[in-house]
């Protein structure tokens, strides 16, 4: 947007007038979706006077052989029913036949039904990689299940993810896993497959305590879960002295692990940093904890 050339012109001496720094404006507009029909054609080759020798090349790859949704429209049927929870018949009849596209929602279930074919095969690879890596984190969390035959009824399911990697820089692996239980039982399931020696950085649960014992897997504990007691101790008004000291060392704690971060170090170099200077704050914080200079009354 510019003005006139005889606004360029300055009206007190006429001279010519100098661009100065623009002023600019950001204005947000949405584009809708816009669908298109790709055509492959295969031209096919053959002898006349030979029953054999058809020549023709192969078909388009595809995530369903011969379908006719492409990966982007899969892609948006599966984010919006999974991860934004539109059922099939929304998408139907708000998403597509208001921009004029016909899709049954029986031709999206078979859509589904045959991606998950493609795709569990690669979840199962994920969880073998996982269940392998040296270093691995483990967390879950509640998930409201509907009951299939039993309209309006719903239970509490877990969705367990874990991220694993080995000690080196490489990249990590992050997989979920569904199970109805939270249980020792469900997370032995999850990490079976671990090898002895392996670490496991977990929350505290104590469903994790079988499978350590049962895979002789080591354990690291969140140290944000520790640190949440003595806030609820501050909270409340409980020996709060003592629970500041504790979140302060704490807090040095998780100074270092922001300069690491930001200085973006390597394994070995962080583990350096802890072992100089983290290594001091975890023996101070364990005399504060020895020695807290009040008793408490043990658990029946």
């Amino acid at each position: 947007l510019d003005v006139s050339e005889e606004e360029k012109q300055c009206s007190c001496c006429g001279r010519q007038k100098v661009e100065l720094k623009p002023k600019e404006h950001t204005v947000i507009e949405r584009i809708p979706a816009k669908y298109k029909a790709t055509v492959f054609v295969r031209p096919v080759y053959g002898c006349p006077h030979c029953k054999d020798g058809i020549s023709m090349a192969e078909p388009a790859n595809l995530p369903i052989p011969k379908g006719i949704a492409g990966p982007m429209l899969l892609s948006f049927v599966i984010i919006s029913k999974y991860l934004y929870h539109l059922p099939l018949y929304r998408i139907q009849r708000q998403i597509f036949h208001e921009d004029g596209i016909w899709f049954t929602r029986s031709t999206m279930v078979c859509w589904l039904r045959k991606l998950h074919q493609g795709i569990s095969r690669i979840h199962k690879e994920l969880l073998t990689i996982f269940k392998k890596s040296r270093l691995k984190h483990s967390d879950e969390t509640p998930l409201k299940v509907r009951y299939p035959y039993k309209k309006g009824k719903y239970h509490t399911g877990q969705m367990w993810v874990g991220v694993g990697k080995d000690f080196s820089d490489g990249p990590e692996t992050a997989v979920f896993y569904y199970n109805k239980r939270h249980t020792s039982e469900a997370a032995i399931s999850f990490l079976k497959g671990s090898s002895e020696g392996d670490i496991l950085m977990v929350d505290g649960l104590e469903s994790y305590n079988k499978p350590i014992e049962k895979f002789g897997l080591i354990e690291l504990n969140c140290l944000a879960h520790a640190r949440r007691n003595f806030t609820y101790a501050i909270t409340a008004g409980y020996k709060d002295d003592f629970a500041k000291k504790i979140v302060r060392k704490i807090g040095q704690l998780y100074r270092i692990e922001r300069w690491a971060n930001k200085a973006e170090v390597s394994t070995a170099k962080r583990l350096q940093l802890r072992q100089r200077f983290s290594r001091k704050i975890f023996f101070k914080i364990k005399s504060l904890l020895m020695n807290p200079g009040f008793q408490v009354l043990p658990e029946l």
